[in-house]
């Protein structure tokens, strides 16, 4: 679907707290004033309350799967000790964002409002937010296709806030239909040579396409004769990291 698109600064939407179930947003959060550098607009908060919406409205998907927003930064890079981000209002109030290593709950902001951005403390590195999705039991380095599913679901509804009125018109909706299509790529940053669906009756293999990040694989969605718990195989080129544990930050919201 969409690949690793740069941002302006670092990133979670690091829904904390406990790997256990999708996060909910933190209620009645502490107003704070930053008085350390100075903080960078970055993110619609509307667009990111858009995404946990969608999570409630389709998570029938992937019913026992954990949802987290985290921050995707550049290979070889580490969030420096006094990383910090927040949600500010247009009046200059801020609400704290608690981290979690590189995930983050998204608070709740009094009275409904929406029209907000997420700032941080970081100046000078392109970050990207990245959507943490998995259901507990599937083997590391694979995914689940209904997992897929709802990412991509999720993704179509920070599309809705954020496109303008022809984006919206003319985006296909590769969730549901075979208009377009969704790509991923495999786990950990490893090289892959291939990539199958995979289930009790049938092993189906993916289109892949080359581009400047690697191979990536077309998804199908929208074909109903996958069950959600169908899984997506790659074929690793050498083994995985030893300290591989779940999910990777992989798929990436608009700039």
């Amino acid at each position: 679907m969409r690949l690793a698109l740069r941002l302006l600064v670092l990133l979670p939407l690091a829904l904390a707290g406990p790997l256990a179930g999708a996060s909910e947003p933190t209620q009645n959060p502490e107003v704070v004033r930053i008085t350390g550098l100075r903080a960078i607009p970055w993110k619609s908060y509307r667009a990111l309350r858009a995404a946990m919406d969608a999570y409630a409205a389709h998570k029938g998907l992937a019913p026992d799967a954990v949802f987290k927003l985290g921050v995707v930064l550049p290979p070889g890079a580490t969030l420096p000790p006094n990383f910090a981000m927040r949600v500010s209002t247009p009046d200059g109030k801020e609400y704290p964002i608690t981290m979690n290593g590189k995930l983050f709950e998204l608070p709740i902001l009094p009275d409904g409002v929406l029209d907000a951005d997420l700032v941080t403390n970081l100046k000078g590195t392109a970050v990207k937010i990245g959507i943490h999705m998995e259901t507990p039991g599937v083997p590391i380095g694979m995914d689940r296709l209904g997992d897929l599913r709802l990412t991509c679901r999720i993704e179509r509804a920070i599309d809705r806030v954020e496109d303008g009125l022809l984006a919206r018109m003319l985006r296909p909706d590769v969730c549901d239909t075979s208009k377009g299509a969704y790509w991923t790529y495999a786990h950990f940053g490893v090289t892959s040579s291939g990539a199958a669906l995979v289930d009790t009756a049938r092993r189906q293999a993916l289109e892949r396409r080359t581009d400047a990040h690697g191979i990536r694989y077309r998804i199908p969605l929208y074909d109903t004769s996958c069950g959600d718990d169908t899984l997506v195989e790659y074929a690793y080129t050498k083994p995985l990291p030893a300290t591989s544990s779940g999910r990777t930050l992989r798929f990436t919201l608009k700039d």
